[in-house]
């Protein structure tokens, strides 16, 4: 991947959006520095709110506690692939979770019902493979919104060469400048998508392969 090239495994927004929403109508002598902030900015989302907000592929291993439901890592769950309960780790096809045994929930809870009352305590005795997060078409508006907002902020910042500044003096005349890791309007916006409590307990538990 090049400086200009928008790393589509990360990018929360497109470079054509990013342009239309900063009404660069015309040329490219930008785009290496758009693609720069639009890679980086979206991995600083995918931090703050402790997941990847993109549609990915996970195997993970989680410990059996005894409980009528487990919490999947990652969310909203799109696809859940296989769900496998195994004390002895091997995860063979007998021991295949049937889906009638369960209820998935977009959240990634995952409850059992009918024959399973609850899943055997077990250290990662359960195996998922599911699909988690938003592809851009599906991402949530004040998300995109987010992000669109937090590109733009870096874009201004290094195009007025404000890095770092916290107060400039030009004349008789003095500029001061706030400088916060993500703005507030930024962090409100994503606070409802930072990964649970509930979930990162589980994740404590997580491997990944």
């Amino acid at each position: 991947m090049t400086a200009s090239t928008v790393d589509s495994t990360v990018a929360l927004v497109t470079l054509e959006q990013m342009k239309e929403y900063l009404q660069i109508t015309s040329g490219t002598t930008d785009d290496a520095l758009l693609s720069t902030i639009i890679n980086g900015i979206s991995q600083r989302i995918h931090s703050y709110c402790q997941r990847n907000l993109l549609s990915k592929s996970y195997t993970q291993y989680y410990s059996g506690r005894g409980t009528e439901s487990i919490m999947l890592a990652m969310a909203p769950v799109t696809a859940i692939s296989s769900v496998k309960e195994d004390l002895l780790r091997v995860f063979g096809t007998d021991t295949v979770v049937p889906s009638a045994d369960m209820i998935i929930e977009p959240c990634g809870r995952i409850k059992l019902f009918n024959n399973r009352q609850y899943w055997l305590r077990g250290s990662l005795s359960i195996k998922v493979v599911y699909t988690a997060g938003y592809s851009l078409a599906t991402l949530p508006a004040d998300i995109a919104l987010a992000a669109k907002e937090f590109c733009a902020a870096a874009y201004y910042k290094a195009k007025n060469r404000r890095h770092g500044v916290q107060s400039e003096s030009i004349g008789d005349k003095t500029i001061s400048y706030i400088n916060v890791a993500i703005p507030p309007e930024v962090s409100g916006a994503l606070d409802p998508y930072v990964l649970p409590a509930s979930a990162e307990e589980w994740l404590e538990e997580v491997s990944n392969a």
